[in-house]
């Protein structure tokens, strides 16, 4: 009895918990893409899996579309540290989003590496300098060609290209 509804209480505790903390994050999350993402639409899974590459396509041909930034994440190894990585076109994602180069260029070319400033602030990365990361199809030495704003839309601190992931085994 009274240890019954001290276990109560403690539920109530919990789950009260966590529902302020769930909403807390949300609004986390919608303040930070209200800044940060300019697109009018966003088209994701809501379990986290990828897409097929051919969803971006497809989501190109459809009536309306007047532009399309197509972002892939994968998981692979930065610097030798864990680490998730970004590949898209970033003139294409400056059109969906704040994309702020704060040194450097945006092309990434056939070896480019796109940085956000806390990432090379920590490891010491300025424009020009090598950068390996590894997937899961090896190493590959990359070029820090720009860094860019912390940026939560990113949603890396790594920005590749598409023929960088495909290259690298993706």
């Amino acid at each position: 009895t009274a240890a019954t509804a001290s276990a109560l209480m403690v539920g109530l505790a919990l789950v009260s918990a966590m529902a302020v903390i769930g909403e807390s994050t949300n609004e986390s999350i919608d303040v930070a893409f209200e800044d940060d993402l300019t697109a009018d639409f966003v088209v994701s899974n809501a379990l986290g899996q990828p897409f097929s590459t051919s969803v971006a396509a497809d989501v190109a041909r459809l009536d309306g579309v007047a532009e399309l930034a197509q972002v892939r994440w994968q998981a692979g190894q930065v610097a030798g540290d864990d680490a998730n990585l970004a590949a898209l076109d970033p003139v294409a994602f400056a059109t969906a989003a704040n994309l702020d180069i704060t040194d450097g260029g945006i092309e990434l070319g056939t070896d480019g590496v796109l940085v956000a400033a806390g990432l090379a602030g920590r490891e010491g990365l300025d424009v020009g300098d090598p950068l390996t990361i590894a997937l899961p199809g090896g190493e590959q030495l990359l070029r820090v060609v720009g860094v860019y704003a912390d940026n939560p839309a990113v949603g890396s601190e790594v920005v590749v290209s598409f023929d960088t992931l495909e290259s690298g085994g993706v």
